[in-house]
């Protein structure tokens, strides 16, 4: 079984990552379905359906986080992930730092737009 925070998936389930090679929505299905994957972590979409605010915001600063899928009551309680924008790669559990800098540089670039 592979860890939840090495299987991402974008909130628009076209984006799949599996430790940091971009696969196929049918390559996760046949790996799910074969008993590999159990929890996935999901993650803004990095594709053409994603928001250019988060795109933009997680290339100035060299990473995007993602957030355990966990039925509700354990989602409180899930850790924050941080991933590396270029590979794909799980970074670390996301630290204050990692979360405030990622907030004020969405909310910079969001505000230059308008």
């Amino acid at each position: 079984m592979i860890d939840q925070k090495h299987v991402q998936i974008c909130c628009n389930r076209c984006c799949f990552y599996l430790e940091g090679k971009a696969i196929s929505s049918a390559e996760y299905e046949e790996k799910r379905s074969a008993g590999w994957l159990k929890d996935s972590t999901l993650i803004p979409c990095l594709g053409n359906q994603g928001s250019k605010y988060v795109l933009a915001a997680s290339r100035e600063i060299g990473h995007y986080l993602g957030y355990p899928e966990a039925p509700a009551d354990r989602l409180l309680h899930s850790a924050v992930y941080a991933y590396d924008v270029r590979t794909h790669e799980y970074l670390r559990e996301a630290t204050a730092l990692d979360k405030e800098q990622w907030l004020e540089m969405a909310q910079l670039i969001c505000s230059m737009d308008q």
